[in-house]
Formats: structure tokens, sequence, C-alpha cells
């Protein structure tokens, strides 16, 4: 029985060929479309990995409770040395309490000199759930 070839370097790419009712059910033709799709979900697995592997580097604490009990500042601190990677500050609260803006600022390695700022504008649905998170430009 012969296996899917993973490749070295994984890769991704989203174009698949789309199957006609033409075709004819043959391993010629499925093949390279499962080739793809596994060699996709290779990739995505070790990307997937390696940011799990990036978040054990960082603690998080938070603090600021406000009166309905959320937490408006959330930081990412460095494990090795303490030092702060990412400051987020949640702002502009609607009639219920939901937050609109987390601003979210990256440090570099010295933990005080700021490297970026993105400004994420929060969307909510019917139940106060966070279902969407959208990046100033």
């Amino acid at each position: 029985m012969a296996i899917q070839p993973i490749h070295e370097p994984k890769d991704f790419s989203t174009d698949l060929r789309k199957l006609e009712i033409t075709d004819p059910a043959h391993a010629n033709v499925f093949n390279p479309l499962f080739e793809r799709l596994i060699n996709n979900d290779a990739l995505l697995r070790e990307q997937s990995a390696r940011n799990a592997e990036k978040l054990s580097n960082y603690k998080k604490t938070k603090s600021s409770k406000d009166a309905n009990g959320i937490f408006t500042i959330v930081e990412y601190r460095r494990v090795a040395d303490n030092t702060l990677y990412m400051k987020s500050t949640f702002s502009n609260p609607d009639a219920k309490g939901n937050y609109q803006t987390d601003t979210r600022v990256y440090y570099k390695t010295d933990g005080t000199t700021v490297d970026r700022t993105d400004i994420i504008t929060l969307l909510y649905d019917a139940d106060g759930d966070v279902v969407s998170e959208v990046p100033s430009e």
C-alpha cells in the first residue's frame, strides 16, 4: 500500500482542482487532491504545535477588574526573564458593558520599548460572546 507523501519543507496551497462530473473515478484524479489536503493539514498541524509552544513561553496576568467583573488589562510576560511581551487594554464599553476596543501593545525583548500597537474592534453576539476581532488598518 502506497502512502501519500508529506512535503519537506511543508507547504500550503488554497489551489485545489475542482472535480467535474465528467472526471473518471480514478486514483490519478483523486490522489493529487488528497495529497494537497494532507500536506495542508501537515503544515497547519506543525504551525499549531509551534504556536502552542510559543504560548508556553509567556505567563498571563489580569488586572483592573471593572464593576461587571471583567478584567480590562491583560499582560503577557516572558517566562524566561519576566519582561513584558504584550499588554492588552480593553476600552470603549457599550451599554451592555461589552468592550468594543482592544488595544494591544507589543514590546521588544527589553520589555519597555514598544515594537508595535494593534487596535482591534471587538464584535459580540446576542449572548455577549466575542464573535469577531477586526484589526484596524
